[in-house]
This record gives C-alpha cells, structure tokens and sequence, in this order.
C-alpha cells in the first residue's frame, strides 16, 4: 500500500507570508488544527506547520508587534517529508519521530496532503491479518498454495 492511498488532502495551507491574522483564521477553519506552510503558490514545497500553539509561544514566549508577523515567522519546522508513492512499509521511522505533522509531497516536493502516525500504524498492521486468515483458509482446504496465488473465482493456480 502506498502513502497517497491514506492521505488526507483535505488539509490547508498557506504561504510563509500570509499575515497571522489570516492564518488564525484558516487555522479555525480547518479540522486538524493547523496549517501547514508552503514556500509559493507555484512551488508549493513545503516549510512547516502553523497551529495556535505555535502562534502563542511565539508571541508570549518572544514579544513582538503582532502585526508585522506572518506565517514564516510563528511556524514550527518541526515536520517530516514522505512521498506520496512511498511505500507504507518503508515509513515505520516517521511514526517513531517527533514531528508536529507528516507531510506527503510528490516527486517535485509539492505538497499534497498530510498523513496521521495512527493511520501510518493502522495500514502496517491490516496486510498482515489478511495474509495470515488467506493462508490459514489455504490449509484447511489441504492445500499449501500461498495466499497471493489463490484466486477462487478461478481455481487454484499451481
């Protein structure tokens, strides 16, 4: 299974100089709490992540004039890059970072949506129970045909 079949592409974003007060509100627009940065409209590479915890370190933690600020300067860079035609297998090093969001970019770095860490574990562990109930109905009927040549619409393959 490929990342881009999990994907979530229902994610928005923003570029590194839109006003906070913009990205405040797209943040409330959106269902999973943040927005993530990108370099242009035409590159659309990915830079970080902006959610209202970020937007309120940066202005407690760093005192500034909130109106001059923008997406580039509040954002967290604290994100992993995957591609979309990576397979789910080779991902198992992403679950275990530290990052504040799992980007998913094409072969151009665009961006193209964002993954979860839990729908990353939940795909790695489906294929497995699959392989094993198929095997399993293989040797009950006597067989000893691995589970990815049986096809029962067409018979058994030798």
């Amino acid at each position: 299974m490929l990342i881009k079949e999990i994907m979530d592409t229902d994610v928005l974003d923003c570029t590194e100089d839109t006003l906070l007060a913009d990205v405040y509100d797209l943040i409330q627009q959106c269902q999973k709490g943040y927005v993530v940065v990108i370099d242009s409209s035409q590159h659309r590479v990915p830079l970080g992540v902006v959610n209202e915890h970020t937007i309120c370190e940066n202005l407690i933690k760093r005192p500034r004039n909130k109106k001059g600020l923008s997406a580039g300067s509040v954002m967290s860079t604290k994100i992993r890059r995957v591609l979309e035609n990576e397979h789910i297998d080779d991902c198992r090093e992403v679950i275990a970072s530290d990052a504040d969001a799992i980007v998913v970019v094409n072969e151009l770095r665009k961006f193209q949506g964002v993954v979860q860490p839990a729908e990353i574990e939940r795909s790695l562990k489906e294929p497995i129970a699959v392989a094993q109930q198929a095997s399993i109905f293989s040797t009950m009927l006597g067989q000893s045909i691995p589970a990815a040549v049986e096809i029962p619409a067409f018979g058994w393959l030798k």
